[in-house]
């Protein structure tokens, strides 16, 4: 009988544990169609700026997939290169935009990156 109490704990502790896991992810990835949307919404793009941003965000992604391959699972070498590629991508697209839309998606960027900095909640 003390055995299968034991059991039932431990098997209801591991699916709380699961359940608490999964549903803690700091954001959700947005396909590039989502981004475009998203950033056509908020910066209001012409057709060709949507675009323009979009064959980058499709070169981000490439290169991301590349850098996956390449790293062979050392994840600092591979943070790192994400970085990089990250800075390029938003290089190129402030190219694209006009000086209100540049102020516009730098408060945009630093939205994210303060999510990115907030610690999971438990």
């Amino acid at each position: 009988m003390q055995k299968n109490k034991l059991s039932l704990i431990l098997f209801l502790s591991f699916i709380i544990v699961l359940v608490i896991g999964c549903s803690n992810e700091r954001e959700p990835r947005f396909s590039i169609d989502d981004q475009i949307k998203d950033l056509k919404q908020k910066l209001e793009l012409s057709d060709q700026q949507a675009d323009q941003i979009r064959t980058i965000l499709e070169e981000q992604r490439d290169q991301f997939e590349k850098l996956r391959e390449e790293a062979g699972g050392d994840r600092s070498q591979m943070r790192e290169r994400f970085m990089q590629v990250r800075e390029e991508t938003d290089s190129k697209i402030k190219d694209i935009l006009d000086d209100d839309q540049k102020e516009k998606y730098g408060q945009i960027q630093e939205e994210r990156r303060e999510r990115m900095r907030r610690p999971r909640q438990q």
